[in-house]
């Protein structure tokens, strides 16, 4: 079943922002992912808040690097794409209660690579205290024309790793909370496969 959620545009959009703006930061170099890991560390059915399988879960997708059009149709800036090594993406709704969520990863060559395209924001106001993941960037509302219903979002850098999270709600008021709880769980589910984990992390 296709999901408007799927069609929503980055935060990390090139033309909002340039791709390319930060220098290099100072990381650990933790290793990028294969697509087999990539799509591990997505979340399922069960690992989605309560309700979102109600209309059937839309199953986990992943491609390796290669094909810059694939990456390109799921969002990802061209620049970003052409440093990609795999990607992935999962999605899951309940249509009665107009919910549609959506998680894509994006595995850099390098966590250098990462950390120079992705650029967080450190403002608590944004984005609470302690907030998951090495960098994060919260996203009000997606600004382009698919998406039937207002919501919210995240992208956030784990390692190599770049991961988006929208949330939209038919009545525009995602649970509070909601959106960075399930942000939270996706940085964690990439942190245990990087340690060579079986990933459990779970909003449930």
């Amino acid at each position: 079943m296709a999901l408007v959620a799927v069609g929503l545009v980055s935060g990390c959009d090139s033309e909002r922002r340039p791709a390319d703006a930060k220098p290099a930061a100072s990381v650990s170099q933790t290793p990028p992912l294969t697509q087999d890991q990539l799509e591990a560390a997505l979340p399922g059915p069960y690992e989605f808040p309560a309700g979102l399988e109600e209309d059937g879960f839309g199953g986990k997708h992943s491609w390796d690097g290669t094909d810059s059009t694939i990456c390109r149709s799921e969002n990802w800036p061209a620049s970003w794409c052409a440093r990609a090594t795999a990607l992935a993406s999962s999605a899951a709704s309940a249509t009665s209660e107009g919910r549609q969520l959506s998680v894509r990863l994006l595995s850099f060559r390098s966590e250098k690579d990462a950390a120079k395209r992705f650029l967080g924001d450190t403002d608590p106001a944004e984005v609470g205290h302690n907030p998951p993941g090495d960098e994060i960037l919260r996203i009000h509302a997606p600004d382009d024309d698919t998406h039937v219903y207002p919501g919210e979002g995240y992208d956030v850098r784990q390692g190599a790793i770049v991961g988006q999270v929208r949330y939209v709600y038919k009545d525009g008021d995602v649970p509070p909370g909601q959106t960075r709880a399930i942000t939270k769980m996706v940085a964690k589910r990439i942190q245990q496969v990087q340690r060579g984990e079986t990933p459990t992390a779970s909003v449930r």
